[in-house]
């Protein structure tokens, strides 16, 4: 099988950020992440009352790889990997731990954001090749007499309270495929600190637990890979 790396997704909750100067804040966030959100950047004009998790902020690079969306509770940057990105045991995304660690001093600093929840969200995908997807993921997680036989496609959404050194997470397993005429396995992950659990972010704790996540999230994408016949 082959693997390969869709995107990345990091996301940080508040109970309330202040967004008085959009344009101001879009533009220096551009500015202190060398201008990777190279597109025109999208503020809504939202009435006061809105719900506060609606983006306020929206910036993307031109390219479509880099997209930033800030509400009012939470901030959220994701990287969609363009040409096909490979695996290794060692592959970090340093770019985009760099970039949100940047805006998070911003936002931490400038604007005096309070964060208590993180969270990173995987996606990776796996080539079947002549085997197909769905048939793939029943034989290595059913039984052979379960009566859920032939489907068009399957999802498989599983939940783990786990601990991550000193951080309680939820870690969210989801596999799913679709029809015969494709060919991948999609494997999403997302590891988030809990809502009973809250803590308060700085930037060195923010980078601990990306780090510490993001290596969770491979392990548990290896182990996945490897019960779905992977190497």
């Amino acid at each position: 099988m082959t693997r390969s790396f869709k995107y990345i997704q990091i996301a940080l909750f508040s109970e309330g950020i202040v967004l008085a100067d959009k344009l101001m804040i879009a533009n220096q966030i551009n500015e202190i992440s060398n201008k990777i959100f190279d597109g025109d950047p999208v503020i809504l004009p939202l009435p006061m009352h809105a719900p506060p998790e609606i983006p306020r902020i929206q910036m993307t690079s031109k390219e479509g790889e880099y997209s930033l969306l800030i509400s009012q509770s939470r901030v959220d940057i994701i990287q969609k990997f363009m040409k096909e990105k490979s695996i290794s045991d060692n592959d970090v995304p340093e770019d985009i731990f760099k970039i949100f660690l940047l805006i998070f001093s911003f936002l931490h600093e400038e604007l005096h954001g309070q964060f208590y929840r993180a969270a990173i969200i995987t996606e990776w995908a796996l080539e079947v090749g002549v085997t197909k997807p769905v048939q793939a993921v029943l034989s290595s997680y059913m039984r052979q007499d379960s009566p859920i036989n032939h489907p068009n496609k399957i999802e498989i959404h599983s939940l783990y309270q786990e601990q991550l050194d000193s951080f309680a997470i939820n870690k969210w397993l989801k596999i799913k495929s679709f029809n015969e005429q494709e060919s991948e396995i999609i494997i999403s992950i997302d590891i988030n600190t809990t809502i009973e659990n809250q803590i308060l972010f700085d930037k060195k704790l923010l980078e601990s637990f990306l780090r510490k996540a993001y290596q969770r999230a491979t392990e548990t994408f290896l182990c996945q890979s490897k019960s779905l016949g992977g190497k």
